[in-house]
């Protein structure tokens, strides 16, 4: 695909200027799927297929790395000269970005479609949303992609005087059997480092429209057996309310990818699965900037 096809096909030269019948070039001017000039999308194409074809190169010029980058893509011509395409699906595997964001596989519906700028998408063939893009999505993790994903430089502090702590001595584990994420936080005050448990929230996992947070169990560092009964009940008081803070935390989160935004729904640990799954709701303000680093 190259930009420069667009101006070739769509200017005064399209059509020949020598001796006998003057013939003018497959792509009748207007058609807005020759316009883009790629192979095979004529006027009558598959405007859809062409539509996910850029979001594919668009997606991938910001990986690292991927094993399948899959948009899919409902609109046909009448709505995408009025700026609208009916539905948008992404699915992915292998995801790796420039910064180390890693997933095992990846899905987002947007069902509702999403309003486009016609002229950047045949002017410059980049997509380019006139609103906000909103639907649902799917995330598959292993540890190693959940620890890069709370040491991502996009991460929110989760506050309370807790930072995350990744690396060597504190990497992340699923147990399949008790179906719990184990990672590492420090405690700010005194440098305390926590073991954390994460598991899912009680099913279901909302009520009155508001997401109960997952709970997280918090074990301190060097609480062993000793000590008198209050200083453990202080312990695990400690321990408790940090563990509430911490699963707040995760209800409440938001993670943002230059304009793409996406909100902690519900987290699983599949029986027997090593795989975390984090359910999100996504919105799409607009592709992450070409060349910008997440």
């Amino acid at each position: 695909m190259r930009a420069t096809a667009v101006g070739r096909a769509a200017g005064p030269h399209a059509v020949g200027a020598g001796r006998g019948r003057r013939r003018r070039r497959p792509g009748p001017r207007g058609a807005p799927c020759a316009l883009l000039g790629l192979p095979g999308v004529g006027g009558g194409g598959d405007v859809g297929g062409l539509l996910a074809a850029v979001a594919e190169v668009a997606l991938k010029s910001r990986l690292r790395t991927w094993t399948s980058v899959t948009p899919e893509v409902r609109a046909n011509v009448g709505d995408v000269m009025q700026g609208r395409v009916a539905g948008v699906t992404i699915r992915g595997r292998g995801w790796c970005s420039p910064l180390g964001l890693s997933c095992r596989t990846l899905a987002v519906a947007v069902p509702g479609g999403a309003g486009i700028d016609v002229e950047a998408l045949f002017a410059r063939q980049r997509i380019l949303l006139r609103a906000p893009a909103v639907g649902d999505g799917v995330v598959e993790m292993d540890a190693q992609d959940f620890e890069a994903f709370l040491a991502h430089p996009g991460m929110p502090s989760p506050g309370a005087g807790l930072a995350f702590r990744t690396g060597q001595g504190a990497r992340c584990e699923v147990d399949p059997d008790r179906g719990v994420v184990r990672f590492s936080c420090v405690v700010l005050a005194d440098g305390r480092t926590v073991r954390c448990e994460l598991a899912p929230a009680p099913s279901p996992a909302s009520a009155n429209g508001r997401i109960l947070p997952p709970s997280v169990r918090v074990v301190l560092d060097g609480g062993g057996g000793g000590g008198s009964g209050s200083a453990q009940g202080a312990a695990a008081a400690d321990g408790a309310g940090i563990g509430d803070r911490l699963g707040r935390f995760f209800a409440d989160l938001v993670f943002e990818l230059d304009g793409t935004f996406l909100q902690f729904r519900r987290l699983a640990v599949a029986p027997g699965s090593r795989t975390i799954r984090l359910d999100v709701s996504v919105r799409v303000e607009k592709f992450p900037s070409p060349g910008l680093e997440f």
